[in-house]
């Protein structure tokens, strides 16, 4: 493979992982040495997570947890509410934060594990971002709104708290084993039905289709029910494939984890001070930005802009890195 064919492989996993931000392959940052901090424990006793010493807590009228957190430049907030969907609780949280609820639409969604991910700019281009589950009758939402442009959720600091996020006694929902397709079935509608949504799935053998399930609404506002054939977006779904591809030129000695990308792609600033191993295992604090998403979009009968220049315009808007890269646990 030669350089040009290696500099579209990087700019283009740079991207991808980049505007895949809300984020995927949080697990992998259980590992990072920043990950250690103080236990937060809710007053009611109705959760744990864990918060740096740094952050200042803020006081409250009692309906929430707030957290102002420096570097990055953002303000957290846990709530604990009464809602049956993820969209119900979201709507609450607004409500009790007193942030605009139009910013409820329009934005981009992501599942991570047990979390349902939402993130949106409003006019200000400052970015909010929304982490919910529902477990028994409570639903508990995280909601970071960044206090300057190009602050992402999606950082390490977000990434602690949901990791480190715990139900105190799961509130008595037991674990369900999964031994079948009836219990994948019963699982799926349970999972669907606390989100307003719909899931398909395909179980592949031997390059067979043999089984395939789908429930919920493609459309829940319509009333449209999904189907095999309904489009899902595939967000950070590409993030195994872009990595592998990465890892493949690793072994053949085209690429080097610890390097500067700036080694193999041209229109990497200087300025960034990071690794492609950074990159990829999202340490980098790199900007959140629209135009990576949108970029990446084009109507029927139309070709994508060069990646090269979606990346050059991207840099361009984008100065200073959002926070201090944290550097990686090497074997």
């Amino acid at each position: 493979m030669n350089k040009r064919n290696v500099r579209y492989w990087i700019i283009g996993g740079i991207v991808v992982l980049i505007a895949g931000l809300v984020v995927g392959g949080l697990n992998i940052f259980g590992l990072l040495p920043w990950q250690g901090g103080d236990l937060y424990e809710d007053p009611q006793g109705r959760f744990t997570m864990e918060v740096d010493p740094s952050w200042e807590e803020v006081e409250t009228d009692g309906r929430y947890t707030q957290f102002k957190v420096a570097d990055p430049a953002m303000n957290m907030y846990m709530l604990v509410l009464k809602a049956s969907t993820i969209d119900d609780a979201y709507s609450q949280a607004f409500d009790a934060l007193g942030f605009d609820p139009g910013l409820l639409e329009g934005g981009g969604f992501a599942n991570f594990g047990d979390w349902q991910a939402y993130t949106q700019e409003d006019a200000a281009e400052l970015t909010y971002g929304l982490a919910g589950q529902i477990v028994g009758d409570n639903a508990y939402v995280l909601v970071v709104k960044a206090d300057r442009p190009g602050v992402s959720p999606a950082n390490a600091a977000t990434q602690r708290v949901l990791d480190s996020f715990k139900i105190a006694g799961e509130e008595g929902v037991d674990e369900m084993a999964i031994e079948s397709y009836a219990d994948l079935e019963a699982f799926v509608r349970k999972q669907v039905d606390s989100m307003a949504g719909s899931v398909s799935i395909a179980v592949v053998h031997q390059d067979e289709i043999v089984y395939t399930y789908v429930y919920g609404k493609a459309n829940p506002v319509e009333g449209i029910p999904a189907d095999t054939g309904t489009i899902y977006r595939y967000g950070s779904m590409t993030k195994p494939f872009t990595a592998t591809a990465l890892m493949q030129l690793v072994e053949q000695g085209l690429v080097d984890l610890d390097a500067w990308p700036g080694e193999y792609i041209p229109e990497f600033p200087e300025r960034w001070k990071v690794t492609v191993r950074q990159l990829l295992d999202h340490s980098a604090c790199m900007p959140d930005s629209e135009r990576l998403t949108t970029g990446l979009i084009a109507k029927r009968g139309e070709s994508f802009p060069p990646l090269e220049e979606i990346f050059s315009a991207y840099v361009a808007d984008h100065h200073d890195l959002q926070c201090e890269p944290t550097w990686s646990i090497t074997s």
